[in-house]
């Protein structure tokens, strides 16, 4: 096959996997007769072979779900995504919907304090909401290693968002320095697409 068409043809698959819905993807799968569950371990064991094979700057700060994340990150990444939502004025209903993602996902974000998204939905959300790259994996749990700065900034945005039902412009502003912090922050550390 021509390298061009290849291109091609991956740039397909990779567009139809980010926009898939977990369930569309489990079928794909099945079809060809592979179980999604055997696919999710071996793409966690390859991931964890190239990162020891190739140090470089995420190696110390990707965590494949085995630590409890930090509950003041998980309370910003929650409360923003919350917030984006309402921004949008999107219910949790259309949020799911616009995102191809499980509801109970997007209701899990918002409410459980132990719940660490898949990464596609940290990836669809930042599309969704045009955030840029990079910036909700900083607060989704799927990162360790993080400045004392960037958690005490992330916990005084999430105490000071806390009960917000509809926002005025006061807090929109705050909402969209905090998004340009997290994109200055994603810039800084080299996590760009």
């Amino acid at each position: 096959m021509e390298t061009s068409k290849r291109g091609k043809l991956f740039s397909a698959f990779l567009d139809f996997v980010h926009e898939a819905s977990e369930s569309e993807l489990d079928q794909a799968l099945r079809s060809e007769g592979e179980d999604p569950n055997d696919v999710y371990l071996r793409g966690q064991t390859a991931i964890e072979k190239a990162l020891s094979r190739h140090p470089g700057p995420l190696e110390e700060d990707v965590e494949f779900h085995e630590q409890p994340i930090d509950q003041a990150l998980k309370n910003g990444f929650s409360t923003l995504v919350r917030l984006l939502r309402q921004r949008e004025k999107m219910s949790m209903e259309d949020l799911a919907e616009r995102a191809n993602v499980e509801l109970r996902e997007v209701v899990q974000i918002e409410v459980d304090a132990d719940y660490v998204p898949e990464p596609r939905t940290v990836f669809q959300l930042e599309r969704i909401f045009d955030l840029p790259p990079r910036t909700l994996v900083l607060l989704s749990g799927s990162m360790t290693s993080h400045p004392q700065e960037f958690r005490d900034k992330v916990e005084r945005f999430a105490a000071r968002s806390k009960g917000i039902d509809k926002l005025d412009r006061k807090q929109r502003k705050a909402l969209n320095q905090f998004v340009q912090f997290l994109a200055e922050e994603a810039k800084a550390r080299g996590y760009s697409r």
